[in-house]
């Protein structure tokens, strides 16, 4: 992946190729950070290869769970068009950066795993250029033009779905097993449908203003949501079913014009309420995106009460402390000078190679070159690098170079 391959914001424009029109682009810049959280090293692996003196999946992935922390909220308060300009340039510049850094010195990269995140990158790019186009409350139509559009491409086939549920219910005493059976056929057409959608991914055909990308991540999406989406549903599905069935044997005993008109008014609602069950997994709500959701703290179970098993207060002396833990020799992994003030260990450029520094993405700071190997961070991030007590304090954040070779 070069560095065109990943466009820089700058300001409100951008050279990202997809422009979206409606709020409905949520929805993909869900499954787009969705998939990028599923195809890069978790928190555990990238912690193992920064060990392993490869930083930068490490870097990626921090970037990676800021931006989705920012992006998703169950509780619809901490989302992304919430986000200050300033803030949310700098997530989007940050990421880009950092993905093209993590393939960019991958020691194996797979040409098509950088090619897909290239285009996930740009469908949330395009997602963030949309939102902050539009004014303050723009955004709040997007869960209903989002639950139109399902209701547009599921509508048809849920009043399949109740008219046959409706038919087992009629039969059931022909047939005790048709029911449950029907239900969850039901479900997996459902969801086969859905599935269908995010793989056709019409609608970034449609935005897209350069030949779209075939097959880049039509099969990714469809199998995000396919456990999930039958496991989320399920249950409702079901109660929705069984709470408006019934309608079609109505008409069927009696063939009046008030009998369709309950059964066509049922048959709709049916289709109404299952879209509302799809929609939040193409909202700020999402259950792919759950595991950042921030959890809610209960104020009577704190993790500080008194401990029943032991009296602390019996023990003032700190012997039971003693006697739970004891001390093994360590060694100090710090080596270098106490403190090394920047002008030691590099110099103030006034015109950098890259005015964005590669660890924060900041423009503002004053930029400074590494004198072990030239490489460019800003004063502030180079600064908190050399006071924090840490191995790596005085070893470059890009290539891992001593700063202090012969120490």
């Amino acid at each position: 992946m070069s560095t065109e391959d990943i466009p820089m914001t700058n300001g409100g424009n951008s050279a990202t190729r997809l422009q979206f029109n409606d709020p409905t682009c949520l929805m993909w810049a869900v499954l787009a950070l969705a998939r990028l959280d599923e195809m890069i090293p978790s928190d555990f692996e990238a912690l193992e290869l920064f060990e392993q003196n490869a930083p930068w999946a490490h870097r990626l992935r921090n970037v990676l769970n800021d931006a989705i922390t920012a992006f998703c909220d169950d509780k619809m308060d901490a989302i992304w068009p919430n986000v200050y300009s300033e803030r949310a340039e700098q997530i989007v510049r940050s990421l880009k950066h950092a993905t093209w850094e993590y393939y960019h010195w991958h020691q194996t990269p797979n040409p098509d795993d950088e090619r897909e995140s290239s285009y996930l990158l740009e469908i949330f790019e395009a997602y963030h250029l949309h939102v902050r186009s539009q004014s303050p409350t723009a955004g709040e139509p997007s869960e209903m033009m989002i639950l139109s559009k399902m209701k547009t491409v599921l509508g048809e086939l849920l009043s399949d779905i109740f008219d046959a549920y409706n038919d087992a219910v009629y039969n059931e005493e022909h047939n005790r097993d048709g029911v449950p059976f029907v239900q969850e056929e039901g479900l997996e057409k459902l969801a086969a449908a859905v599935e269908q959608f995010v793989r056709d991914q019409t609608d970034l055909r449609s935005a897209a203003n350069y030949d779209f990308p075939n097959s880049i991540t039509d099969e990714s999406f469809a199998r995000l949501i396919r456990a999930s989406l039958r496991d989320n549903i399920r249950q409702q599905f079901g109660e929705a079913l069984f709470d408006l069935c019934g309608a079609k044997y109505a008409r069927d005993q009696q063939n009046d014009a008030e009998s369709q008109a309950l059964a066509a008014e049922q048959r709709d609602e049916f289709a109404a309420m299952v879209s509302c069950l799809v929609v939040p997994f193409f909202f700020y709500d999402s259950p792919l995106l759950e595991a950042y959701f921030i959890p809610d703290i209960d104020p009577g179970d704190s993790a500080f009460e008194q401990d029943e098993e032991n009296d602390f207060e019996q023990d003032q002396d700190s012997h039971w402390y003693a006697g739970q833990y004891e001390l093994h020799e360590t060694q100090d992994v710090l080596w270098g000078p106490e403190h090394a003030p920047l002008d030691e260990v590099s110099q103030s450029v006034t015109a950098p190679d890259d005015p964005s520094c590669s660890v924060c993405g900041d423009e503002t700071t004053e930029m400074r070159k590494l004198t072990v190997c030239g490489h460019e961070l800003c004063a502030t991030c180079l600064d908190t690098q050399l006071n924090i007590r840490h191995e790596c304090r005085y070893k470059c954040a890009l290539c891992r170079a001593k700063f202090f070779p012969g120490i």
